[in-house]
């Protein structure tokens, strides 16, 4: 099964389905082919801002600050040949897949129960055990799951809260961003930005008040990585030519040495 035609089978662990079974951690990246958005949460932020563009989108009923894998949907410029993953961060919400912590309350009584994609193929009789040997107690890597994805969780309440005071502030505007499509130049839809002269013209107050709801980090960290949407054009570039010319090691396309956060284009691109 293909990532394109992957159909997520999200099940809650339970000791009456899952005690005897273990999962296995994905061997690549090719899951995520085709998502072009991965919402991030606040402890990431900083790490999303030196990698990837960031943008606010709209997620049912509000709006959810994401990184920006592709400008194409069902695309993700991150994922190389053989599922290698190209950047120097990777969201947590990828770095936790199959897991994911699911909704398992009704209406507006929200519970949530960390449940496991039984279609990834990652489901197994052997590989690391949902529970301990009693087949009561969790194993200790499916709490260290359940505690990641709920500190995720409580980071992405907490820039949606950030992100609806920038909302609030009205300094947000559409991200009015044209992708060339050949002999055709399209606008990207459904993607909002700060706008920065709105932020800076806000009363002491206002700004203020988006200090105290955390927001500014929010702000200037979407403003400085701006700058990355020539890391998506610069992927889209390169995929190309992996895809054109066998001898280009897309592997290559970031150095060894991410410390310093450097692109090594050349290695990758040269004949």
């Amino acid at each position: 099964m293909t990532a394109a035609q992957h159909q997520p089978s999200i099940v809650a662990i339970s000791r009456e389905r899952h005690a005897g079974k273990g999962w296995q951690a994905p061997a690549s990246f090719d899951f995520a082919k085709t998502n072009h958005l991965v919402q991030i949460s606040a402890a990431e932020i900083a790490h999303a801002a030196r990698s990837m563009p960031l943008a606010f989108v709209q997620s049912g009923d509000r709006l959810v600050l994401v990184a920006m894998l592709s400008l194409l949907p069902g695309n993700n410029l991150f994922v190389g040949p053989g599922g290698k993953w190209l950047g120097p961060y990777i969201p947590a919400a990828l770095r936790a897949f199959p897991f994911i912590l699911a909704n398992s309350g009704a209406g507006a009584a929200e519970q949530f129960t960390l449940a496991f994609d039984e279609a990834s193929g990652l489901l197994s009789d052997e590989g690391t055990p949902f529970f301990a040997e009693d087949g009561v107690t969790p194993h200790a890597r499916t709490s260290e799951m359940l505690q990641f994805l709920v500190q995720v969780r409580r980071g992405n309440d907490a820039v949606s809260t950030a992100v609806a005071a920038l909302q609030a502030a009205e300094v947000l505007e559409p991200w009015p961003i044209n992708l060339k499509d050949g002999e055709t130049t399209r606008a990207v839809q459904g993607i909002s930005r700060i706008n920065e002269a709105a932020l800076n013209k806000l009363s002491d107050d206002a700004f203020l008040a988006l200090r105290r709801a955390g927001a500014l980090p929010v702000a200037y960290a979407q403003l400085m990585a701006v700058q990355n949407l020539s890391v998506l054009q610069r992927l889209a570039q390169a995929q190309g030519a992996a895809r054109q010319t066998p001898r280009v090691d897309a592997s290559k396309l970031f150095s060894p040495a991410m410390e310093d956060e450097k692109f090594d284009w050349e290695s990758l691109l040269k004949d």
